[in-house]
This record gives structure tokens, sequence and C-alpha cells, in this order.
């Protein structure tokens, strides 16, 4: 990045106020014009519901196991093991035995999702090199 660079915003995911959707699970978010992502923990066996929405979801695991349930079938996603969900598409997932921390990028932003926004940090505060 350059000194001045237009658009360009950074955030403090710590520093956010997590989306508690259903119990057990926490999430807390950047949003941008065209995509958003959570940075989603579940707590062991933390089970969010079956839904859909029209956003594409692409996530990551990070650490722990997410089940994914598609089609009435459970897919154990471990660390750094992705997938993509197209909008639409019904599923339902739960934290696994040691919980899970992924994220999930979102296309379009998930407005709705917006509660669990990061606040901005100054790029001032940013350490620089070089």
């Amino acid at each position: 990045m350059h000194e001045g660079a237009t658009g360009v915003r950074f955030f403090d995911l710590d520093s956010a106020e997590p989306l508690t959707p259903v119990p057990g699970i926490h999430m807390r978010g950047v949003f941008g014009a065209g995509a958003s992502f959570s940075l989603v923990s579940l707590e062991p066996d933390a089970e969010l519901p079956l839904h859909s929405h029209p956003h594409e979801q692409i996530g990551i695991v990070l650490e722990g196991v997410e089940v994914l349930v598609l089609d009435g079938r459970e897919h154990h996603v471990g660390p750094r093991q992705a997938y993509v969900i197209p909008g639409g598409v019904e599923h339902a997932g739960r934290g696994g035995p040691e919980g899970c921390l992924a994220i999930d990028i979102f296309v379009p932003t998930r407005e709705d999702y917006r509660a669990s926004a990061a606040p901005e940090l100054p790029a001032s505060s940013l350490q620089r090199s070089g």
C-alpha cells in the first residue's frame, strides 16, 4: 500500500462486539462495498440450524472442525480445508468436539450481519516496514 491509498481501510476484529445468532456461535465481521467476511467461532457442538441465503458463501476452517450438513449428509471440514456454498443452497453447521474457528466470506455483503462489524483502525496506528 502506498501513502494516501484511496478507499483502503483497516479493522481490529478483537475489538468487535460479537454477533451471536444462536448460543455458542460468535461472529465478528468486516464489510466492504461488494463482499463481507465473518470470523466465526463455534463452541463444541454449537448448532446453526438449517437455513439458506442468497449470498455465495466461501469458507475456510482455521482451527478445529466444522461439521457442515448439506442434503442430509455431514461433511467434517478441518484446518486449511475450504468450502463454497452457492446462494440459495440449504445448509446447517455445528462446531466439532473441540469447537471451530473459521472465516466465512459472503458475496454480496451480508447486511444482516453488520451488527458484528469490527471497528476501523486509523492507518497511523499500524506498524510499517520498509
